[in-house]
């Protein structure tokens, strides 16, 4: 059961993980008070960045340890972040403004950066999300002011510090008025995303300028709200962006940007969609190891944010049993599911440091949220053995295959490995032509109605063999355990 002193606690205390960050603040909030300028302020924050940038960066494919990713690199730099982003709004966005705007102003941070409950760091790719709420009575003049300061920091936490800080006129500052009338609104459509919104993160925000009255009429309105909403904000079909729910159930396709030129596309090849999933296995039988020659998985929202529901709600004081899992026992330990999704989530950061680390080696902007066919193959191609030995280190020893899946998985790398020939394919010459075009094998022989082939093993098969049985856990997790147990979550 959720306790009683977890229940009511509101608002988080934000903590660091290294603890140097406290001395460090301790150093800046000194020089401030003895009066440092703006310059000296800001020269500070970047030397401090300089310093701990320097140990935590990796721009070399080969020392990517994918175990200790996320002590090596991802909670080092969320720590560096959330010390930088937080330190130029008091110290110098703040101060600009002044203290009669300050007063009228309630500043927090949010999502994987900010998050409370994020106890695995943040990837490159992951933005600053701030959220800005001012009282009603101030005026135009000066909101527009605020709105300046915000695009003049966009700009220098990118331009020096390569953060991006996400500014976005629906949300990112608004009236307390504005707040409460999306909150209240008559209509469903509107009022359930503000609720979703609040009641998900009153628990884990990083405030960074606080104003209680502001705080306190936002935060009435969701604090009676029950916890299993965290459900809908982060996988259902509640949630206004996508979402797993809604990507399974095939209510939306997938936005991506393609490797290149960043183009953005919608995809239905997605492992874990319902329609991709049916049609896959009835072209690709899983006996055969056959893959389609186009296929996504996404890591973000199959994975990554059902990963992030379960440590929201731990965060919150509900056990696992609570949430859908059996409880943690002497003789078997933690739930097989969770100590599944726990790997299955290591693995996602490992694979999307590694897109950064790789796309960027390159010259190139990626999208670090999926995994894809031609990406897992250019792993393969830069360094394979490398990336073979990682891959088999989480997969097999993460426990992410069954016995039985693991077998198979490798039976298939031999396969792959030796490049065997045993892949025959033969049947109605009908069948054959339902496969697409880029489908590749090597016709042995066909007549008026029957065909035969070899279709030969690549490393995208094992790939697909890997995400595909991933999704399918996932989804027994999502729908087989945390859906059923969510009438029981009362708070």
């Amino acid at each position: 059961m959720k306790s009683a002193a977890v229940k009511n606690k509101l608002l988080c205390t934000h903590l660091y993980k290294d603890p140097e960050f406290l001395s460090l603040q301790e150093k800046l909030d000194g020089m401030v008070a003895r009066g440092a300028d703006f310059r000296k302020r800001s020269k500070f924050l970047s030397a401090v960045f300089t310093e701990k940038n320097r140990k935590i960066r990796n721009f070399d494919f080969q020392s990517l340890n994918p175990t200790t990713v996320a002590a090596d690199y991802l909670l080092p730099r969320k720590d560096l972040s959330n010390f930088t982003i937080g330190n130029w709004f008091k110290h110098i966005f703040l101060p600009i403004l002044g203290p009669k705007l300050e007063a009228n102003m309630f500043i927090f941070g949010l999502g994987r950066l900010f998050s409370a409950y994020n106890h695995t760091g943040v990837q490159h790719s992951t933005d600053a999300d701030i959220n800005i709420i001012v009282k009603d009575s101030l005026a135009l003049a000066s909101r527009q002011k605020i709105a300046r300061e915000l695009a003049i920091l966009k700009n220098t936490l990118f331009d020096s510090f390569q953060i991006v800080l996400e500014v976005n006129p629906e949300f990112t500052l608004l009236r307390e008025k504005e707040v409460i009338a999306r909150l209240t609104h008559a209509d469903p459509a509107v009022r359930n995303p503000a609720l979703l919104f609040y009641h998900a993160n009153k628990n884990s925000l990083r405030i960074i300028s606080d104003e209680a009255s502001i705080r306190e009429n936002v935060f009435s309105h969701v604090r009676d709200l029950p916890d299993r909403l965290l459900f809908e904000n982060f996988l259902g079909f509640g949630n206004p962006k996508i979402s797993f729910m809604k990507l399974h159930a095939d209510r939306i396709p997938l936005p991506i940007l393609v490797d290149g030129g960043c183009e953005e596309v919608f995809t239905e090849s997605v492992i874990g969609s319902g329609t991709f999933s049916a049609k896959s296995r009835a072209l690709y039988p899983r006996k055969l190891f056959l893959s389609p020659p186009d296929w996504v998985f996404s890591m973000k929202y199959f994975v990554n944010r059902t990963y992030d529901y379960v440590c929201a709600m731990r965060h919150l004081g509900w056990e696992l049993q609570d949430i859908g899992f059996d409880q943690v026992s002497p003789k078997l330990g933690v739930d097989p599911d969770y100590r599944f999704l726990s790997s299955a989530h290591g693995l996602m950061l490992y694979l999307q440091e590694l897109i950064y680390l790789l796309m960027k080696s390159y010259g190139e902007q990626c999208d670090s949220s999926y995994i894809s066919r031609s990406r897992f193959l250019r792993f393969m191609e830069i360094d394979g053995d490398k990336f073979r030995k990682d891959f088999d280190k989480i997969v097999i020893g993460g426990g992410l295959l069954l016995s039985s899946e693991e077998s198979r998985y490798r039976t298939l790398a031999h396969k792959i490995k030796t490049r065997s020939r045993d892949r025959v394919m033969q049947g109605d010459l009908a069948e054959l032509k339902r496969y697409p075009h880029d489908f590749h094998y090597e016709l042995l022989s066909r007549d008026r109605s029957t065909f035969k082939i070899c279709v030969p093993y690549t490393w995208a098969d094992l790939g697909y063999f890997v995400f595909d049985t991933i999704a399918a856990r996932v989804a027994g997790i999502v729908t087989g355990r945390l859906i059923p147990a969510l009438p029981r979550l009362k708070g």
